[in-house]
């Protein structure tokens, strides 16, 4: 059996492993890009308002490579970290040469400020601080839009999560048995009720963009309570369990993830080709379009960075000959819709730059859950030792610790060497 070390900086054949696409991040777990082995499990220390407070400050704010990788931050590549000092011991002069020359991460990478998972692995503790404050957002849109959804579901739902409270903290066996069966059927009824809600929000989200954020909401949520089910679950070492019900979950909230992504673009998505938006925004709605249809690009890494160039060339060269192509396009049309009293170039802009950022959040979301249901099957310890990995006080002091598979990371290592330097 492969042993396990803990990290609190991040291997440089880690860090260089994402960065070339060998390794990829998929929520709370690092795994091969090919094999879908996980290599690394991803530690944040748990103080909720703490990290997410630092990332809506921005990414320059971020203090350790821990939190780094956790965010995602495309400022890692500056940040003196132990990533290029520790290069060349971890994996030879070609990889740290290799390293030295990337720009930025993936899109799966990225993260946004808001409704975001970023720094947690959906804990209850997060998700109990986190539902009033939601709760209270879905009251003010219902307010605006004059729309008619149960309150009480809400209410139900809270106090599934404190019979859930009961299963993951009660000492003696008996009370979180006791307390097992409540906790899971109060979830998966919430879990419904809140799919049923998003579902009436989003057909009308094309009309009303407070109806997207209503969806956004509400699938939060039933987010919220799949991982709260799995949880319940894993407590009591039913981990295959716990992933096979987390695994159903996704199925249903997959789908749902990408059309409201598709909410959030809007119906004319080819406005993110429009010269308005930088090309940033272009870049990142580009790796967004290809992870709806499965795909995980790096825009900026070898023949992808050469497309984006030619795309961005050629958009700008498109828009200065409008008056062949605007007449007639759908975006003029949406762009001309939108350009009545009150509506500025500045403010459709700001409205796709938005739609970006919230979509990314669904990505990040749902990969959280992904990563999940994977940890829980890649256990091979029991929850009681798999939780006590790492010291909860170093946890506390770096801000995160990342869990290595050994026999996998130098595997990882051995296929980083034999890579051609671009």
């Amino acid at each position: 059996m492969s042993t396990l070390s803990v990290f609190f900086e991040v291997p440089a054949v880690i860090d260089y492993g994402l960065r070339t696409g060998i390794l990829e991040r998929v929520g709370g777990v690092v795994r091969d890009a090919s094999t879908k082995q996980v290599v690394t499990w991803l530690r944040d220390s748990g103080i909720v308002e703490e990290t997410l407070g630092t990332l809506q400050g921005g990414a320059s704010s971020l203090k350790n490579p821990i939190n780094a990788v956790l965010s995602v931050s495309q400022t890692i590549t500056a940040m003196d970290s132990p990533l290029k000092r520790t290069a060349a011991n971890a994996v030879g002069q070609q990889v740290t040469q290799g390293i030295q020359q990337v720009s930025s991460l993936p899109l799966q990478m990225l993260t946004g400020n808001g409704v975001s998972l970023a720094f947690t692995a959906m804990t209850l503790l997060y998700i109990l601080r986190r539902i009033d404050k939601v709760s209270k957002q879905i009251d003010d849109l219902i307010t605006q839009v004059n729309a008619q959804f149960e309150r009480d579901r809400r209410i139900a739902f809270r106090a599934a999560l404190i019979s859930a409270k009961d299963v993951l903290e009660a000492e003696r066996p008996e009370t979180r048995q006791n307390a097992l069966p409540e906790a899971v059927n109060g979830l998966t009824r919430a879990k419904m009720n809140f799919m049923e809600d998003f579902e009436a929000a989003i057909k009308r989200a094309q009309a009303d963009d407070r109806y997207v954020e209503l969806a956004q909401y509400f699938l939060l949520q039933a987010c919220y309570a799949a991982s709260a089910v799995a949880q319940c679950y894993a407590r009591e070492n039913e981990t295959r369990l716990a992933a096979e019900r987390l695994n159903e979950q996704l199925k249903e909230l997959r789908p749902a993830v990408k059309s409201l992504i598709e909410a959030w673009m809007t119906s004319t998505p080819g406005f993110y080709l429009h010269p308005w938006l930088d090309r940033d925004t272009m870049e990142r709605a580009i790796s967004l379009r290809a992870w709806l249809r499965g795909e995980r690009i790096n825009t900026r890494e070898n023949k992808a960075h050469v497309i984006t160039e030619i795309v961005d060339e050629l958009r700008r060269d498109l828009w200065n000959n409008r008056a062949k192509f605007e007449s007639r396009h759908p975006i003029t049309k949406f762009v001309s819709e939108r350009r009545g009293a009150g509506t500025t170039q500045d403010t459709l802009v700001q409205r796709y730059q938005r739609g970006l950022e919230q979509s990314i959040q669904l990505v990040e979301t749902i990969e959280r859950l992904d990563g999940y249901e994977q940890e829980l099957r890649s256990i091979r310890l029991s929850i009681s030792e798999w939780s006590n990995q790492v010291d909860k006080s170093q946890l506390e002091r770096y801000g995160g610790a990342l869990i290595v598979d050994n026999e996998a990371l130098q595997k990882v290592e051995q296929r980083l060497a034999r890579r051609p330097v671009r």
